[in-house]
């Protein structure tokens, strides 16, 4: 099954941890997506004190497990907190919602501008 957090690691690349999963007990399921799961990360281990939402967040589960595309999203919250248009074959862009800013940015469209060029080819993806 392909996740949300599935999708940002492939579409925006983003680094493994530097410690690997760890073995979890049968039938444990991803705080975040809700994936079974054989191996994960204990959310204690990613979090700090400044992670807010943290009950909202990982489902009222903070003793849980994230499975290994949802630790990689949640540490890497800098880049996944921008907007994001990604495709499930790994195409993706990072747009702005201003024209006045993207027209800043070549490599980053608007929003608008993006929806536009996209639509006639990527129709029902």
């Amino acid at each position: 099954m392909l996740t949300v957090p599935d999708l940002l690691v492939r579409g925006l690349d983003l680094p493994p941890l530097d410690i690997p999963p760890v073995p979890v007990p049968p039938g444990t399921r991803c705080a975040m997506t809700g994936v079974d799961i054989s191996s994960g990360y204990p959310i204690l281990s990613l979090v700090s004190d400044a992670t807010a939402e943290f009950l909202d967040t990982f489902r009222g589960h903070p003793g849980g497990y994230l499975c290994e595309s949802a630790a990689r999203a949640f540490k890497a919250q800098r880049l996944t907190s921008r907007n994001a248009f990604i495709f499930a074959d790994g195409t993706s862009f990072q747009p702005f919602i201003s024209r006045n800013s993207a027209n800043k940015d070549p490599g980053r469209p608007c929003w608008s501008d993006l929806v536009r060029a996209v639509w006639p080819s990527r129709y029902g993806q």
